[in-house]
């Protein structure tokens, strides 16, 4: 998940949810069943995962600071990368 994948994961979630509703034809709540029908789990907690996985390779691979592997996957505060790392 480098350069593409780490785009797409911190973008923000309201735009592109509402992309992928329209581009899906299908309204929020239909698209979010099929979603955790396919993926197990909802588009957010799918998409919190992904961040946190990629955080955890930019703290690995990296010299940054939490504050900044978490603004890079998308989180603007320090505190909401922590507590989202940390469940």
């Amino acid at each position: 998940m480098r350069a593409d994948g780490q785009q797409r994961v911190a973008s923000p979630v309201s735009p592109a949810r509402g992309r992928l509703v329209s581009q899906a034809k299908a309204d929020h709540t239909q698209l979010s069943r099929v979603f955790v029908d396919a993926y197990g789990k909802t588009p957010l907690t799918y998409l919190t995962m992904l961040r946190v996985e990629e955080m955890a390779r930019l703290l690995r691979e990296t010299d940054l600071a939490i504050a900044e592997a978490g603004r890079r996957v998308g989180w603007r505060s320090r505190n909401h990368a922590s507590a989202a790392f940390g469940e």
